[in-house]
């Protein structure tokens, strides 16, 4: 269910993310991530990770997605809880801290530099 949700996410993102009309569409897929989001917060009730108290390239793939829809809405989990805890586990895995906490860690870019939103070295938003 995760691995087609996350598809599904993967694919809207980058899709908008390289949109021109992207600001005018941002209500829209804003309503469809918060939709998907939801589901998977309802997924994560007793689990630590997808497969449940186990690692696996799922989460990895998981968080990423779930980063960029915090950067382009940072208030999208602001009611799910069960995301917000796998979050934090994710991000207190030792290699995963040491990483964010490096000089090297940057949220941007996430795309390349044509994308509308995301292609630059820092939130390149302008509404």
């Amino acid at each position: 269910m995760v691995d087609g949700i996350l598809q599904s996410m993967l694919f809207e993102f980058a899709t908008l993310a390289y949109d021109a009309d992207m600001v005018k569409k941002l209500d829209e897929i804003r309503a469809s991530f918060s939709s998907k989001l939801k589901m998977i917060n309802k997924f994560f009730e007793g689990r630590d990770y997808v497969s449940g108290s186990t690692l696996t390239y799922v989460d990895f793939a998981l968080y990423e997605i779930v980063d960029w829809h915090r950067l382009l809405f940072p208030d999208i989990l602001n009611d799910l809880g069960n995301i917000n805890q796998f979050i934090e586990r994710f991000e207190a895995l030792d290699r995963i801290a040491a990483h964010i906490n490096s000089k090297s860690y940057k949220n941007f870019p996430i795309f390349s530099s044509f994308a509308t939103w995301g292609g630059k070295d820092h939130d390149d938003r302008t509404w």
